[in-house]
């Protein structure tokens, strides 16, 4: 039998910083997809400008949410809005370095890694 998906969003906010981070754990498939959908889905239409996936205890996912997940990707840059994936294992960096999604949506090791990225790049844009 497999895992049931987890999904257990919550805000977070280090400094000035706010994001969204998304916990995902077990089966990512076509019948977890839709409760992914109804998570995923207000939290595009919200306020935040950072989606952050944590995948460290996600164990499979398939095809047709690679595909959702790059639908993801090109609405968050027409919002104005920035994903990342954090904590990837190693079968699940393989599945999104497979499909490609890896190359678009930025991977870092750990919700850190993430953090101070955002911070570097808030520091090195010019306001006005």
């Amino acid at each position: 039998m497999p895992n049931i998906l987890q999904i257990r969003p919550q805000t977070k906010t280090i400094d000035n910083l706010q994001y969204v981070l998304i916990p995902l754990g077990g089966h990512l498939d076509d019948a977890a997809l839709p409760e992914f959908e109804m998570t995923v889905e207000p939290l595009m239409q919200g306020q935040h400008a950072y989606l952050v996936f944590d995948l460290g205890d996600l164990s499979f996912l398939n095809t047709r949410v690679i595909g959702y997940l790059t639908t993801i990707h090109n609405r968050s840059q027409k919002a104005e809005k920035q994903i990342a994936f954090v904590n990837s294992n190693e079968i699940i960096f393989d599945i999104l370095e497979m499909a490609g999604l890896n190359e678009l949506v930025p991977t870092y090791d750990e919700e850190a890694a993430f953090v101070a990225a955002v911070r570097n790049q808030m520091l090195n844009t010019p306001v006005g």
